[in-house]
């Protein structure tokens, strides 16, 4: 399937992705799930885990202008697609690194989504099918800094934040799914015991939601996150 879609009143992009992943680029690139309600003077650097066919990446180039996108997608039809959708975005100084590979993932094996491609997940659940593909996995502390971090890796996000947050450098938003209500409370807690406080988010279910987190000791007015 082709969308096109706006990056600005006169620059658009073509969009492709499987007929399955209609309901992702709904919600990414029309309903704007991804976005809060907060600005920057500046170019931020994003780093995309669980990249899918760069939905979020594309959104994220119409948002907030980065000057780098760091993409991590295991799946390999997925990163296909997410190549092409690059490839055609008109000409952009934003700099875009694309790594077919997962993080953090606890096997190599990359269980299909029994719904759509974003549903692929390293779990047995019963979003995924018994048909696997083999993939390569790098460790969060590997990774490069970045202004916002977003992962959406249908399970793995819990060890992505804890091995990531092993490093020196601190993201300023941290945007991520969780996939059960366990990972839910206990990434609640770690990211209010990192000094981040809650943005806002989506619940869709009790084990499943998107939620954003800012870093506590960036300066912002009470607009965007309410009364102390």
């Amino acid at each position: 399937m082709k969308q096109t879609f706006n990056l600005t009143d006169t620059v658009t992009t073509e969009v492709e992705y499987p007929d399955d992943c209609d309901v992702i680029y709904h919600n990414v690139l029309k309903f704007n799930e991804y976005d809060l309600p907060m600005d920057f003077q500046f170019r931020p650097s994003i780093l995309d885990i669980g990249a899918n066919v760069g939905m979020f990446a594309i959104w994220a180039l119409k948002r907030w202008n980065p000057s780098i996108v760091c993409c991590y997608e295991p799946l390999k039809s997925n990163f296909e697609f997410l190549k092409k959708n690059i490839e055609n975005i008109p000409e952009t100084d934003t700099k875009f690194i694309l790594e077919n590979k997962a993080v953090e993932a606890p096997s190599n094996k990359l269980y299909v989504g029994r719904s759509n491609s974003g549903q692929a997940s390293f779990y047995k659940t019963d979003c995924v099918d018994e048909d696997f593909e083999e993939v390569e996995s790098v460790r969060a502390e590997s990774l490069p800094d970045a202004f916002i971090l977003k992962i959406d890796t249908e399970g793995c996000e819990k060890d992505i934040l804890i091995n990531y947050f092993r490093r020196k450098f601190t993201p300023a938003l941290v945007i991520f799914e969780y996939h059960s209500d366990k990972d839910r409370r206990f990434l609640d807690d770690f990211m209010y015991y990192n000094h981040y406080r809650i943005l806002c988010g989506r619940v869709y279910s009790y084990r499943w939601g998107l939620m954003k987190y800012l870093y506590n000791k960036i300066q912002i007015t009470n607009e965007y996150i309410g009364d102390e």
